[in-house]
Parts: C-alpha cells; structure tokens; sequence
C-alpha cells in the first residue's frame, strides 16, 4: 500500500465519522441546550443556546475528553512521585541536622536523598512526552474555552449573575451544587 492510498483511506475513514459525529449532534435539537444564569446559587435566566454556541460548547467538550485521556498516564504515577517526594524529605530532614550553634550534616543520608531524587528525576524524564501534551491540551482547552466565552457573551451580557450552567440534552438534573455549597437542580 502506497502512502498516498494509505493517508486517502485515512481522510475517508476520518471525514466518515466526523460526518457521523455531527448527524448524531444534530438529532439533537439546539433547544435541547440553554444557559442557565445563577445568582448566589438561584437561577435568574435562562437562555435557548444558539447553534454557534452549541457547536462551540461541544467543541469545549471534546477537548475536555481529550484532556482526560491525556491525564491517564500522569495520574497512573502521582502515588509514585508523592512516595519520592516524602521519602526526600525524610531524608533531607535527616541528612542536616541543625542547631542554635552547629550543622550537621550526615553524608548516607545525602547520598540517599540524592539517589532518591535522580529517580525522581528519571521517572519524571520518562513522562516527559505525557507532560508536554498535557500542557499543549491545555492550551488548546485555553483557546477553545475564549472562543465558547465569546459566543455566549452576547446571550448573558444583560443578566446579573456570578455562575452559569449548561444544560445539555446528557447534562445530568440533580446533584449540581454551586460554590456555596448549595445544591441546585
């Protein structure tokens, strides 16, 4: 197989389910997705989203999914680099031991703070890849959340408000609880 048959069945393949995706988007109808406004936790309006908006919020959404994935392989190793980082610090408290009038320092204890933090270092190294595209998906979450801000300005410009909520035709109804603490449904 040729390459340029190969990146052809691949434009295919990928323009099929882009097409899939958004026919399924569609069935959904666009008064299935409103903005809600909250005001110390009280829901003060409520807006039919347009079809730019609902197309900019699932966009959002997607990238937020990407993102988890991306986070799979980093918190595979946060119990890892928490152990490290208390066994470093055990041991640089151990390795210098101070007083009003002396310094000690203890050389084994060094040596395995040391030891500790090169594999520290080499499991950090050996992520690297996964670190960078978390920062570079973070940037585009960054991007792509402006450009969702930018389309639901003009809908929530006029009300006062210090939350908003979207509700989608998969948004769940109960258990939300805004920054007070209070639940709302």
């Amino acid at each position: 197989m040729t390459y340029t048959y190969k990146f052809t069945a691949l434009l295919i393949s990928t323009s099929f389910f882009t097409a899939l995706a958004l026919a399924n988007t569609n069935k959904q109808s666009v008064e299935d997705y409103k903005i809600l406004m909250l005001e110390d936790c009280k829901v003060v309006a409520e807006k039919t989203m347009t079809t730019s908006q609902v197309r900019a919020y699932e966009a959002l959404k997607e990238q937020e999914q990407l993102m988890q994935g991306l986070e799979l392989p980093i918190t595979a190793i946060t119990e890892q680099i928490e152990q490290y980082s208390s066994e470093i610090e055990e041991l640089t408290a151990l390795a210098v031991q101070e007083t009003d009038t002396s310094l000690y320092i203890d050389k084994t204890y060094m040596r395995q703070q040391e030891a500790a933090v090169d594999k520290l270092q080499a499991l950090i190294s050996s992520h690297q890849n996964d670190f960078d595209a978390l920062e570079n998906q973070g940037y585009t979450i960054g991007r792509i959340a402006e450009e969702f801000e930018q389309e639901i300005a003009p809908s929530i410009e006029n009300f006062k408000h210090d939350q908003i909520r979207i509700v989608g035709p998969d948004s769940s109804t109960s258990g939300h609880s805004c920054y007070s603490g209070t639940s709302h449904t």
